[in-house]
């Protein structure tokens, strides 16, 4: 695999509303005796395509974020990888571009960069290098999966408007991965209204036409939104740890 060089940003700055079973942000909710996002913060470590971290956090979470990663860093022996911190913005795409502006001048605009979800603790070293790979060919590479059911509009939220055609509809996962000038360039066109409105990653890269690829997605690289998906990662970690 030929790579400029990758870098990561993990995004750990939300607080987790729809995660009704606790107050604590779904991303440092203890499960089998580890935060969430050890689990992801194992996987980027470990990966040694990835040489440089971003990790956007809350500062009260940055002692407990800052203990995964030495953990993580003895684990697997991966002493010569650089971390960084940056702090959330008022959304997601403001704590992407919070952690982007902590890359300049560490790296080239030509280099890659991972935006990865501390709340995909499923997130595979097959995924995020397949990613990079596919990113290293074009503008960047987002994971997707196609739609099994039935997928209809409603302009109401409470009628049908018009069944969508299911085949060239998609739907995304990360981490997503970025030509770094590029995206950094893309973001900082938007305005703060712009900003507010951006719902994926790759939004302001497609705004700004960037040639973004597809990747095959995988259904176990769930993202935790919800309480079922909570118990779901629950009872896969614990069934791990029993085996």
């Amino acid at each position: 695999m030929s790579v400029i060089s990758c870098s990561a940003i993990i995004l750990a700055g939300g607080v987790g509303a729809r995660i009704s079973s606790t107050n604590t942000p779904k991303q440092y909710v203890e499960i089998c005796g580890r935060p969430l996002i050890s689990y992801v913060i194992d996987t980027v470590i470990e990966d040694p395509l990835i040489n440089m971290v971003v990790i956007v956090c809350a500062k009260e979470y940055k002692d407990l974020v800052s203990g995964c990663v030495g953990s993580a860093i003895r684990d697997f022996g991966r002493h010569g990888v650089e971390i960084k911190y940056a702090m959330p913005g008022f959304n997601r795409q403001m704590s992407v571009l919070n952690g982007l502006e902590k890359l300049e001048g560490s790296i080239g605009d030509g280099d890659l960069v991972a935006i990865i979800d501390a709340a995909r603790p499923c997130m595979t070293r097959l995924m995020l290098d397949t990613c990079i790979e596919a990113a290293d060919n074009a503008d960047g590479a987002i994971p997707v999966l196609k739609m099994k059911d039935t997928v209809y509009m409603s302009e109401d939220g409470k009628h049908i408007t018009t069944l969508l055609e299911r085949s060239k509809v998609l739907a995304g996962q990360a981490p997503e991965v970025f030509r770094f000038g590029k995206y950094l360039a893309a973001n900082k066109k938007l305005t703060p209204a712009q900003m507010d409105h951006i719902h994926g990653s790759s939004e302001p890269a497609i705004m700004d036409g960037m040639k973004i690829v597809m990747i095959t997605g995988d259904e176990n690289n769930y993202k935790i939104t919800t309480d079922a998906d909570l118990q779901r990662f629950r009872n896969d970690a614990e069934w791990r740890q029993e085996m």
